[in-house]
């Protein structure tokens, strides 16, 4: 994944690489604090998280993960936490950090479609 000026459309860096475990990159979230970039990796079923500052990428969701299955939109709730759209399997998936460890599972199944994009809409 490159990052390129806004205004020339120069070349930058490369903020994330296959030595990250990056594999066909799709669909981008920034954290509400704005401090990591998150990725979803479609080429092994998981999800990425990019320390913006220091410059370093970790696993954030294990491939296949609660299901995981062609990741897609993703979001972040009030209440913490995270939801992704799971293409291949057609569901919904929300993660939630306990003790340390992100555990997902299925938040809506049996979706018609195959879901892509994902919005939380607060009330």
């Amino acid at each position: 994944m490159r990052s390129y000026e806004g205004g020339s459309g120069n070349y930058r860096r490369t903020i994330v690489s296959q030595t990250d475990q990056l594999d066909k990159p799709i669909h981008l979230l920034f954290s509400p604090d704005g401090r990591y970039l998150f990725i979803g990796s479609g080429g092994n079923d998981s999800i990425l998280k990019h320390d913006i500052a220091w410059n370093s990428t970790s696993i954030f969701v294990a491939s296949k993960s609660g299901g995981l299955n062609g990741p897609a939109g993703m979001a972040f709730s009030d209440d913490g936490c995270f939801y992704v759209a799971s293409r291949n399997s057609k569901e919904i998936l929300r993660y939630e950090d306990i003790e340390g460890a992100r555990h997902g599972k299925p938040f809506i199944k049996d979706l018609n479609d195959n879901p892509e994009f994902l919005m939380l809409v607060r009330r």
